[in-house]
């Protein structure tokens, strides 16, 4: 039933079916994402971070529009955009304010808006300056703080207990990595699929001569 909605809602009767799953995989990641940003956000006051749960929310905040806009026009591009480049600009201003002694990790799910991006249809060329403006801003975050001092660029003295460092850190080292296999494996569907079509195509042509 869900699936029906979302297809119905999203779906132009033009668009082909590679663009069809784009865009159930954009929508129902826009909402899972937007969701957990909130369960983020929480955890984070949960354990009296501030500053680290503000960009989960904001994340949620990009999720939701990026949604509304995206079922108002049922045009991807905007909400493919608010996916990729939230899932760049949370981890990284996490990795900002606890610094990288702390957080490095959380750059895998910085890398894998571009994988997205990629698997979603965005065009390459945006994609690559998309991944170069990422690696630059990282490294510049890294080189700096390994200039002026542990955290000398964090806005915050946030910190967390051992046990949660721990957590978070086996999260953000598994999480991302599977998420990313599972969007290799989905692309490589849609290349089958596309390699099936054009045999399919193939084979009619050859009847019709």
């Amino acid at each position: 039933r869900v699936i029906k909605w979302m297809t119905k809602t999203l779906v132009l009767p033009e668009d082909d079916v590679a663009l069809q799953q784009s865009k159930l995989l954009v929508f129902g990641s826009l909402v899972v994402i937007g969701s957990c940003g909130v369960l983020w956000s929480a955890l984070y006051l949960v354990l009296q971070c501030w500053w680290p749960a503000v960009f989960p929310f904001l994340y949620t905040g990009m999720a939701i529009i990026g949604a509304l806009h995206f079922i108002y026009t049922k045009r991807i591009e905007f909400a493919r955009a608010c996916l990729t480049y939230g899932l760049i600009l949370c981890p990284l201003g996490i990795y900002w304010v606890f610094g990288k002694e702390y957080s490095s990790v959380m750059t895998n799910w910085a890398f894998l808006g571009p994988q997205l991006a990629v698997t979603l249809g965005s065009p390459p060329r945006q994609t690559f300056a998309t991944l170069f403006g990422l690696i630059v801003l990282f490294l510049a975050l890294y080189i700096s703080e390994s200039i002026l001092g542990p955290k000398a660029l964090s806005p915050s003295d946030a910190t967390l207990s051992p046990l949660w460092l721990n957590i978070f850190h086996v999260m953000n080292l598994c999480v991302p990595n599977v998420v990313g296999f599972f969007n290799i494996f989905f692309l490589v569907g849609q290349l089958k699929e596309h390699r099936n079509e054009l045999a399919l195509t193939l084979d009619k042509a050859e009847l019709v001569c």
